[in-house]
């Protein structure tokens, strides 16, 4: 059981937390499994076409530019510069937002919220959104 489970069984009944557990899940499937938006062309775009890698190397929340861009998982990222595309196509799951870019604290409870760009976190050296 993970702590996802534990912190919804503390606060809701078994017959509230089957409700709510079945609810989330549903609401939650109507949305793709990252969190991204069209942008010319570009219709898979996350992180509103920042640079994830700066985040690590930077230590900010950069635009990347359209025309250096690459594509994981059938997500586009844009990068800065073509030393963080290079870094970033080497390793991808390093630098990819988890939960697909959702906002952390969203996915919690079961609902898919695009991250805010200045409201991010990299923990235990994985990257995460917030809202």
């Amino acid at each position: 059981m993970n702590a996802v489970h534990l912190f919804l069984q503390m606060r809701f009944s078994k017959p509230a937390f089957r409700l709510f557990t079945a609810t989330a899940l549903v609401a939650c499937s109507s949305v793709g499994p990252n969190n991204t938006r069209a942008e010319d062309a570009d219709s898979e775009l996350s992180l509103n076409g920042h640079d994830p890698v700066a985040c690590f190397t930077m230590g900010k929340y950069a635009s990347g530019s359209p025309e250096i861009k690459a594509i994981y998982e059938g997500a586009t990222y844009h990068f800065v510069n073509e030393q963080d595309k290079a870094v970033f196509i080497a390793d991808p799951v390093k630098y990819v937002p988890q939960f697909g870019a959702y906002r952390t604290n969203g996915v919690v409870y079961g609902m898919a919220f695009g991250g805010d760009p200045d409201t991010w976190q990299i923990i235990d050296g994985k990257l995460y959104m917030f809202g």
